[in-house]
């Protein structure tokens, strides 16, 4: 760690929110890098539930970073309020439950330092928690290859994960967080880095570990589909783009709708809105076109249909176990199509 009087080369950004069970083995990554860089700390405690268990947690370490705190805003605002005290000529964008492996900085630098004037520099994760990909690479999900250009990016020939290492000087140019966002934030901003024509460098070594929670706001697709729809309508809307990047957004965006509609679809069946769910499913197979998605369709609307029938010709000669029986049998064939 550094003196606060002298300037570091790394500013490490973790906000935290219901962290504390993990924030210390955080902390310890980075505090356990091999690279002789100065670097400094800042944890943004943002309105966090489990503050005094979170401040417990970060006591040893008190003394290493800068602590602040806000009222819950968003990570979006967090992340904000440590790039405004940041002093680094690099910002690491961590999450407070997340790992940097020991060589993560020497990595990370060493690609900067060989590519003068690149914004962004990331690596491969490994996925860690209870999920039942854990032991698994990010890249093996969501691979990059080749430039990391605008289209790369909206067409998802490149993903750039967080646990990345962004020139704190690109804030400057591109602008912050967007705070109106709160999931998917992160593509937000690495569209306006490329937009802007910045330079993004990348390996498909594993430097970090990404944990992976039930529960955490990535975890529920639909969600995550519907603020990617927003991020791109805000492209749409806001960007000046050539004309091929302007028509492949626009293609996106028509693709990322038709998936907001599928999980639309997808919940409204498993909670027993077929009819919803017929609706949501067809109009994404206009667009999709899947034949597995056709058969969903089919079996929301045949789900539909044979529950209103029940409904007119009433339920005294149906038992409870052969209606049962029956639901059950429509769920499972829906469920087969939903296997995608």
């Amino acid at each position: 760690m550094t003196a606060p009087s002298a300037a570091p080369l790394v500013s490490v950004v973790i906000p935290a929110y219901n962290a504390a069970p993990f924030i210390a083995e955080t902390l310890d990554s980075v505090l356990a890098q091999t690279a002789s860089a100065t670097r400094e700390i800042i944890v943004v405690n943002d309105g966090s539930p489990d503050t005094p268990a979170l401040e417990a947690a970060i006591a040893p370490y008190r003394s290493r970073l800068l602590y602040l705190t806000q009222p819950n805003g968003g990570v979006s605002r967090a992340r904000n309020l440590a790039l405004r005290h940041a002093r680094g000529t690099w910002v690491v964008l961590l999450d407070a439950d997340d790992i940097l492996l020991p060589h993560y900085l020497d990595d990370q630098l060493a690609r900067a330092e060989r590519t003068p004037g690149v914004a962004v520099v990331y690596g491969n994760s490994e996925f860690f928690g209870d999920v039942p990909y854990a032991g698994r690479r990010f890249m093996e999900f969501s691979p990059s290859a080749g430039p990391v250009t605008f289209a790369a990016l909206v067409t998802e020939r490149c993903t750039v994960p967080m646990c990345s290492m962004v020139r704190r000087d690109v804030f400057e140019q591109v602008g912050y967080y967007d705070e109106a966002i709160p999931v998917s934030e992160d593509l937000d901003l690495w569209l306006r880095i490329a937009a802007a024509g910045m330079q993004f460098e990348y390996t498909d070594r594993v430097i970090a570990r990404y944990r992976r929670r039930p529960g955490s706001l990535s975890s529920d697709p639909t969600r995550m589909a519907r603020h990617v729809c927003v991020v791109l309508e805000k492209c749409e809307r806001t960007m000046r783009l050539a004309a091929n990047d302007r028509a492949i957004l626009h293609e996106q965006l028509v693709l990322a709708r038709a998936k907001l509609r599928f999980y639309e679809g997808k919940q409204a069946f498993f909670r027993g809105d077929s009819a919803t769910a017929a609706d949501a499913l067809q109009e994404a197979n206009v667009t999709l076109r899947s034949r597995k998605l056709a058969l969903a369709v089919r079996a929301s609307a045949v789900a539909t249909a044979h529950w209103t029938a029940v409904a007119i010709r009433g339920t005294a000669r149906r038992t409870p176990v052969a209606r049962a029986v029956r639901r059950s049998a429509l769920r499972a064939a829906c469920s087969a199509a939903f296997m995608r």
